[in-house]
């Protein structure tokens, strides 16, 4: 056979080694520049305050700094299960290795991806790095696992580099499934890919996580062999990161111990989340790859045009680094290195793509209206790569009775819009001198986009010698012109259709920048969900009795009937504010063209389950030199001579030290569902309720037509957290709303919102009528025998109290119930930076006094979790008076009688002795909550009749 023959029987373009090997750093590359246009690298709308992120170390995020074993991991069932057995400890070595192949190229000038993962990823040798940009990575490289099967074994036996690596993983790889084989859909035929005639999930099924997703609702896929790595399972591991208390789930002992294995939970299941994120933008960029979407298998075992372009593009990435040559056999003196570099585009940059649910992005078969829409109207990714671009093992005449629709098959059909480009070939082929002067032909197309044909028509880069609008998408075999030229007898035998280096260029540089684009899209949709916090009437969430029996374990308060101690109840206006932009919506479906208001209301599942509802999460961390007493409160105390308090001494009564009075992990409390109707709209006031407000509106239009008093954009929602109470002594304190059902179009959307407000802030009321204030001293009753006929002094009891929080009354005494002498109430409230102005009213017999005070705040907090990062430097509280914490404010009346020299009232605060009957004292229980009283504090209280 002379040297022409055998050159017709090479296979036409590339000898590639493995999808696998080289491919998963394509998507890494596009799914790192997805996240940093995305919302989570811009923190654009304070996205990563809202989801509580913002205060965690940004390089390792999801670490258990408070743990012995500091390490991040993630769950491999999706946090379903939870548990230690479940969770991967060591999310490292594969990924890594995979990220570090882009840090040498930070010496090419060259190349222009060496700093993508500078300061993401360390070298070799070094400690590795978790920023939320490389949970998305990892998620990225690990959907090509292919378990222990011979096409994952490949790449061990083809000795890449990063193969033992990868070889460590098995074990942890969920099902030992070859994932790949369900990365493909065909949106024309609608169907997936066929191994031995078994058909494959569709991928869209499989990146979304359900059986069907063209239903609604969907039913989550079920199984062994389901993808535990889905959106389903990305969206289900972002509400248990938000609300999940396993150890009260299982009814385990509320302890230390629980809670913080409660709280590494928490952080697995935030760093699940993303992980599957990043799994569901590699089937979307997969879905970008023409071979996906036109069901071309491409693995080690098909044929070399069919391996060609993964191997190829990821050799136009990473350049000569060990990725051997993808073009032997067609131009052989073209090595990696001399390859160009893709362009990553602005695809989405100045208008995000946006469509209205998940499967969308992905391909636009179904219109929102349930129909099936035009082929060649069609807007997801998957749409574009099937109908813009032929493949290695679809080019005309591959396909048989049924080829897809476009690009057309006829070349030669001027109605089909082809045109012809006639180019000196790169270099010869080396079998034959006689094949250096070849021309190499292209046939040109336009590559349609519905989504942005702007882009398309002025932004798309093609290679040197082609120009806008028409594309590379096929060349002439060479093999077979030069065949029949040569007199060869078996032309025929030889496809005159294939691919060239430009033609494989082309479909990187067109889809690539939308792939990034479109992933990009998908991130910020799946957190769009927003809901806005603001302050509830006066600034008051929540009151509580300090006074109440109960005592602490471990740690943790605990009331008589076994609960944590703390608040029972929460109040905070809530608005959905979902792509919402000075009161327009804006989210507007690529595909149609449509708004469309992103609204919350009641629905279904699948199951029959009513959705639609929404939670309160308190996140906090918490004081365990607490006691009932206060004596574990970090306060400021009085100079012993004078009184007044002394900010050079600032300590705790009790001896606890700073740094010991605030746990390190986060804990949160979570309140019972509050369920929405079918418009959006609230339950109304809670039984009990005398606020007409509460619980009263709509969660999209707000509290309109109700009531003039209740009259504004959000609605002021009561939150039930009788079964898991706000602990009384929770520092750092920050409130959460999360809402988990419809939104928009989408049947099984999450929104969340977030606030910063100040801790307990205490407010006493003690009787000081102990004490006589004679002409500037203090004297007790046995003291002072000769009081004037005209002083009705005696030691008095408080007969009736209240206290005001501007109009509200927060505690109202019954008939009956008295403060005696040297004995004090004190109450708990949640407040924030609100300049509000309180009262208390006290009446002792004939005499009653009034007291409008303003707000000393509260903050207990620091701006980092982990107290290695940021120091705890409270502020203490200004009070202590009489032996014991008053707090930030307090009122304590007494008689007084005649002028002294100078005012040493102040003295009053270390005066003996002690109030409460010890040191320090107990307050007394007294009725304290939202509304006690209908409208004693909405009037300054009359003197009494006498």
């Amino acid at each position: 056979m002379n040297s022409v023959g055998k050159a017709l029987l090479l296979s036409g373009i590339v000898l590639a080694n493995s999808a696998f090997g080289f491919e998963t750093q394509t998507h890494a590359l596009m799914t790192r520049e997805a996240y940093a246009r995305s919302q989570l690298a811009t923190d654009a709308g304070g996205l990563l305050k809202r989801l509580g992120l913002d205060r965690l170390y940004r390089d390792d995020r999801f670490q258990m700094y408070w743990d012995a074993d500091v390490r991040s991991r993630y769950y491999k069932d999706g946090g379903q299960s939870g548990g230690d057995i479940q969770a991967i400890d060591y999310p490292a070595g594969f990924e890594a290795c995979q990220m570090r192949d882009f840090l040498v190229l930070d010496e090419e000038r060259d190349r222009k991806f060496g700093h993508s993962f500078v300061n993401t990823v360390h070298s070799a040798g070094n400690p590795n790095l978790y920023p939320i940009q490389n949970w998305l990575v990892r998620g990225a490289i690990r959907e090509d696992d292919m378990g222990p099967t011979i096409l994952g074994w490949y790449p061990l036996l083809n000795v890449s580099r990063c193969a033992w690596e990868w070889f460590l993983t098995v074990p942890d790889q969920p099902n030992y499934l070859p994932r790949s084989f369900q990365h493909f859909y065909d949106p024309e035929f609608d169907r997936g890919l066929s191994v031995l005639q078994i058909p494959q999930e569709k991928s869209v099924d499989w990146a979304l996580g359900y059986e069907d997703s063209f239903v609604s609702p969907a039913t989550p896929a079920q199984g062994v062999g389901r993808n535990t790595y889905s959106y389903l399972d990305a969206r289900n591991a972002y509400w248990w990161a938000l609300t999940r208390r396993r150890s009260k789930e299982t009814g385990s002992p509320d302890n230390p111990a629980n809670r913080a294995s409660d709280s590494k939970d928490r952080m697995i299941l935030w760093a699940t989340m993303f992980r599957s994120l990043g799994n569901v933008v590699h089937l979307l960029q997969d879905a970008a790859q023409p071979q996906h979407t036109r069901l071309d298998p491409h693995s080690a075992k098909d044929g070399d045009q069919q391996q060609a372009f993964e191997g190829f593009t990821n050799a136009r990435i990473l350049g000569g680094d060990g990725v051997g040559s993808f073009v032997h056999g067609f131009y052989s003196s073209l090595e990696p290195e001399d390859l160009s570099i893709p362009p990553l585009g602005a695809y989405g940059s100045t208008a995000p793509v946006m469509f209205s649910i998940p499967l969308r992005f992905f391909t636009t078969r179904s219109s929102l209206g349930g129909a099936q829409t035009g082929f060649f109207a069609r807007s997801g990714m998957a749409d574009y790569s099937s109908r813009g671009f032929f493949t290695g093992g679809t080019l005309p005449g591959m396909e048989g009775d049924t080829p897809h629709q476009a690009p057309p098959q006829d070349f030669d059909n001027p109605a089909n819009g082809y045109s012809i480009s006639y180019s000196s070939c790169e270099s010869a082929f080396v079998v034959d001198e006689r094949l250096r002067a070849a021309t190499c032909l292209h046939f040109l197309h336009a590559v349609p986009d519905t989504v942005n044909p702007d882009y398309a028509g002025s932004m798309d880069v093609l290679p040197p010698g082609f120009s806008l609008p028409n594309a590379p998408i096929a060349a002439d075999g060479i093999f077979r012109e030069f065949a029949m030229s040569h007199g060869s007898a078996f032309p025929r035998d030889i496809s005159r259709v294939t691919w060239s280096p430009q033609v494989l260029e082309t479909i990187g540089n067109l889809t690539i920048p939308r792939a990034i684009g479109y992933s990009a899209g998908l991130l910020d949709f799946f957190f769009r969900g927003e809901i806005e916090l603001s302050s509830p009437p006066d600034g008051l969430y929540a009151v509580i009795d300090q006074g109440t029996p109960h005592h602490v374990e471990d740690g943790i308060p605990m009331d008589e009937a076994g609960l944590v101690f703390g608040f029972h109840a929460l109040r905070v206006r809530v608005r959905n504010v979902t792509n919402l932009v000075d009161g327009n919506h804006t989210l507007r479906d690529a595909g149609t063209g449509e708004i469309v208001p992103q609204t919350m209301h009641s629905g279904v599942d699948s199951s029959g389950n009513p959705t639609g509802h929404l939670v309160a999460i308190a996140r906090y961390h918490r004081n365990p030199c607490y006691q009932p007493d206060l004596s574990g409160e970090y306060v400021v105390m009085p100079d012993p001579q004078t009184g007044i308090p002394n900010p050079s001494d600032k300590r705790i009564p009790s001896g606890c030290a700073l740094q010991d009075s605030r746990r390190a992990f986060v804990e949160i409390s979570v309140s019972v569902p509050l369920q929405l109707d079918a418009s959006g709209n609230l339950p109304g006031p809670p039984a009990g309720s005398i606020n007409p407000c509460v619980n009263a509106g709509n969660i999209n239009s707000g509290a309109h037509g109700i009531g003039s008093e209740c009259e504004n954009d959000a609605v002021l929602a009561q939150f039930d957290f009788s079964n898991d109470p706000i602990p009384i002594n929770a520092t750092d304190l920050f409130v959460q709303v999360a809402y988990r059902g419809p939104l928009g179009f989408e049947d099984d959307g999450i929104a969340v919102g977030s606030k910063d407000i100040d801790e307990t802030n205490y407010i006493t009321l003690w009787n000081g009528t102990d004490r006589f204030y004679h002409n500037g001293e203090w004297v007790a009753p046995e003291d002072f025998a000769d009081v004037p006929d005209n002083v009705p002094w005696q030691p008095t009891p408080i007969d009736e109290a209240l206290f005001c929080f501007a109009e509200q009354t927060i505690v109202d005494m019954a008939p009956g119930e008295t403060v005696q002498p040297a004995r004090f109430l004190r109450i708990g409230v949640l407040s924030d930076a609100q300049p509000v102005p309180f009262g208390i009213y006290a009446e002792m017999g004939l005499r009653g006094q009034f007291m409008t005070l303003s707000a000393n705040r509260a903050q207990r907090q620091t701006w980092m979790e982990d107290p290695a990062l940021a120091s705890y430097n409270p502020a203490p509280f200004l009070w202590y008076g009489r032996g014991t914490v008053a707090g930030g404010n307090f009122l304590a009346p007494f008689y007084a009688y005649g002028e002294g020299s100078q005012d040493n009232t102040m003295q009053s605060l270390i005066l003996n002795p002690p109030i409460g009957g010890g040191l320090p004292g107990f307050a007394r229980p007294v009725t304290a909550g939202f509304d006690v009283a209908a409208d004693k504090c909405k009037r300054v209280p009359p003197p009494p009749a006498g």
